[in-house]
């Protein structure tokens, strides 16, 4: 499911899209959501992500709008639409994470560009000056039981790029070695990334079990 709650937290729940405890692929439920985006109109886009592999958008209240993609490897299709981010212009950001690219599309569902092999992308963040940061590691085919690129990651990526797909910044910590204690500032499985007005970073590490912040380097 996907659920609004109150800014501070509160068990109040102002929204809840998807029915609990059902998988599906319709109108009305999810199978393991990843992320959400929320226009400034309030409508809501959802990446559904693990299980199911489409976008589904909702209005500002909840009501179902539109659904697209399916599992592939084609444009406006996904292999783990694992992170969504919108710009200024309306545009929707997919971090199409085990197909080693970042799609964009129109609300309405339209493809309109894909920026391959740049990163496995885990995650999206689009800042208030259009800057697309994602983070994941680079795309290899390594063996893996599940043969998804990149999974496990054998490093590090930190990405920012702006609204063409134009890398601006390349930033690689150290990856931490899973089931290890991680050293500051080193990352294993890093999840997700968001600036903050001052340029830092705020990583989400699932293996280091932590957040960390990082500042830049002036």
């Amino acid at each position: 499911t996907v659920s609004k709650h109150t800014p501070e937290g509160k068990l109040l729940l102002l929204l809840l899209l998807g029915t609990p405890g059902k998988i599906g692929v319709d109108e009305k439920t999810f199978n393991k959501p990843t992320d959400v985006a929320v226009t400034p109109a309030g409508d809501i886009f959802v990446s559904d992500g693990y299980g199911n592999s489409r976008i589904v958008h909702f209005d500002k209240a909840g009501k179902f709008v539109r659904a697209w993609g399916k599992k592939g490897a084609g444009p406006g299709e996904f292999e783990i639409p694992h992170g969504i981010g919108i710009d200024s212009k309306g545009l929707l950001y997919v971090a199409d994470r085990s197909n080693a690219r970042i799609q964009v599309f129109r609300q309405s569902g339209e493809f309109v560009a894909q920026w391959r092999n740049l990163l496995v992308p885990w995650s999206i963040w689009v800042t208030k000056n259009d800057e697309i940061w994602s983070c994941g590691s680079t795309p290899t085919l390594h063996a893996n039981p599940s043969g998804q690129t990149g999974i496990p990651p054998h490093d590090q990526v930190f990405m920012k790029l702006d609204a063409t797909g134009r890398v601006l910044q390349v930033w690689c910590p150290p990856l931490g070695i899973q089931g290890q204690e991680q050293k500051p500032g080193e990352t294993c499985w890093c999840h997700s990334v968001a600036p903050d007005s001052k340029g830092n970073l705020y990583v989400g590490d699932i293996m280091g079990h932590r957040l960390q912040k990082f500042a830049p380097v002036r």
